[in-house]
């Protein structure tokens, strides 16, 4: 006796936005009823064509299978936000269907490489014979090509991620040869840096969890919304304290060196400022969902403790260039270096505070970390 699921999966809840339907939906007749109803919803979806193709490969099974087999057919539904969110959704509903059903082994349709990423969560629960690709046959001609292209500039997510910066770039370089300003078009590899950093570091679904604990704690969002208000502002001051610094030492014909040291010496402190207004939005909107977040303080004893010891290097490294002898004796150490290594010493004691009052609530009590 073998007992098979046909699954098919919908990473992005096409199927809960645009049919209302939330998944696992399971059994034949529901998920005919649903792809009905998606294709009803939106006939160009793609999806519909993945749901009636994990409907033809049930059938074909069924055919094939012996009077005490067992065929099932379901949907797997995530979550439009797309990433962890959604996988987790499909891996509980994987694990229900397995409960509810206990398949031996598992058929996977799929209409991309998008659903088929999803491979590894869904062979660490069932072994999987065959992954069914639907590949929709479309038009060839210049016209259905940009048809195409236009309704995926339609999808929100692509609109984030590719034409927002693109259309940014354009903006800039039309600013930059209307109003004459070189730097602005020179910056240009600067702002697509910063943009593709943050995308690296996955500041994208950093962000989009903190925008969905503010709308969850109305009271703690509006404090943390003003604090990271005043990171922002602290930003912009240090900008524009580090061009003003430039403006001016250029015209005196400074050395180039000097002049960049005392521009990041002038804007550390509002930089500095900026790190802490964010850390404490974050220590405020966690404490309001009653979540003490320890390290948030470590990191803002760490943040302090290179900014004193950045302040005094700055120091020392703009008066060698000056023309100023140091030498490292106890006479100048201590004055120079003793607040810094106070700094340090307040950072390494958080640390292990913390360090200690997390291993103290392992044993199930709130948890005072990230």
């Amino acid at each position: 006796m073998t007992r098979t699921l046909v699954l098919v999966i919908d990473r992005d809840d096409d199927l809960g936005v645009k049919a209302g339907l939330r998944g696992p939906v399971v059994g034949r007749r529901n998920v005919l009823a649903a792809a009905l109803k998606l294709g009803i919803a939106d006939p160009e979806e793609s999806d519909t064509n993945a749901i009636f193709a994990a409907l033809r490969q049930h059938d074909l099974i069924l055919e094939e299978a012996g009077p005490e087999d067992a065929v099932e057919v379901t949907i797997l539904t995530g979550d439009e936000r797309v990433g962890v969110r959604s996988d987790r959704a499909i891996a509980l509903q994987i694990e229900d269907v397995i409960e509810t059903f206990g398949p031996d082994r598992a058929v996977m349709v799929s209409d991309g490489a998008e659903d088929e990423s999803l491979l590894p969560i869904i062979q660490s629960r069932i072994a999987i014979d065959h992954v069914h690709r639907v590949v929709v046959r479309q038009s060839k001609g210049l016209e259905g090509t940009y048809y195409y292209i236009v309704k995926a500039l339609d999808d929100p997510a692509l609109q984030r991620r590719i034409v927002l910066p693109i259309a940014l770039v354009f903006v800039t370089i039309g600013i930059g040869i209307a109003f004459k300003q070189a730097w602005l078009i020179g910056a240009l590899p600067l702002i697509l840096g910063i943009y593709l950093m943050a995308r690296g570091l996955g500041m994208e679904a950093v962000f989009s969890r903190i925008v969905a604990e503010m709308n969850s704690n109305t009271d703690g969002a509006m404090v943390s919304t003003v604090l990271w208000s005043m990171s922002f502002i602290s930003g912009l001051l240090a900008a524009a304290t580090a061009w003003d610094t430039y403006q001016d030492l250029f015209a005196q014909n400074e050395a180039m060196n000097i002049i960049i040291l005392t521009m990041i010496d002038g804007s550390l402190q509002w930089l500095i400022i900026a790190f802490l207004f964010a850390i404490l939005g974050g220590l405020v909107l966690g404490a309001r969902r009653g979540r003490f977040r320890g390290r948030l303080l470590v990191v803002m004893m760490f943040v302090l403790t290179i900014w004193e010891f950045s302040r005094t290097a700055l120091t020392i490294a703009i008066d060698g260039l000056n023309g100023a002898n140091y030498t490292f004796d106890p006479n100048t150490f201590i004055p120079d270096w003793g607040a810094s290594l106070l700094f340090l010493t307040g950072a390494w004691l958080t640390w292990r505070t913390v360090r200690v009052v997390e291993r103290r609530d392992e044993d199930g009590k709130r948890f005072h970390g990230v």
